[in-house]
């Protein structure tokens, strides 16, 4: 049946941002989110697409929130680490300030998984050793 995937193997995937529900769907800011846990395969290569990101579950800790920007947000800019804020990063890519605050972040407390329509953060990309996946897709953003 579409729309339908398999129950984890495991109870650990207890603990995924939407246990209760496979998948789920949020509009902010004008923009609509939709949000599918899928099982990737071994090998499975992840496309690189603006509008559609995918992160590891299993680096998903806490709850996720999709919001607006707050104080504080940060994102890991390099797969070696190192954190950049938001604001610098906003103000790096030129984006005029009464537009930021209207752009949408998907994030994990203060720790922004994806800038909407920008950057995703490298600590939740996904590896070979991945098995779900958080496949987010967003419409309605503009060039």
């Amino acid at each position: 049946q579409a729309g339908q995937f398999p129950e984890p193997e495991d109870r650990m995937e207890e603990r995924f941002l939407f246990p209760e529900e496979i998948w789920k769907e949020e509009e902010l800011f004008g923009k609509r989110f939709r949000y599918r846990r899928v099982r990737r395969k071994p090998g499975q290569k992840i496309p690189e697409n603006r509008y559609t990101k995918w992160f590891a579950c299993d680096k998903i800790k806490g709850n996720l929130s999709l919001r607006g920007r707050r104080p504080g947000d940060w994102f890991q800019a390099f797969a070696a680490g190192g954190r950049q804020t938001v604001k610098a990063y906003m103000v790096n890519e030129k984006i005029p300030p009464d537009v930021r605050g209207r752009i949408p972040l998907l994030a994990e407390g203060s720790h922004v998984l994806w800038i909407a329509g920008r950057r995703a953060s490298e600590a939740y990309r996904v590896t070979e050793e991945c098995g779900w996946v958080l496949e987010v897709t967003v419409s309605g953003m503009q060039e």
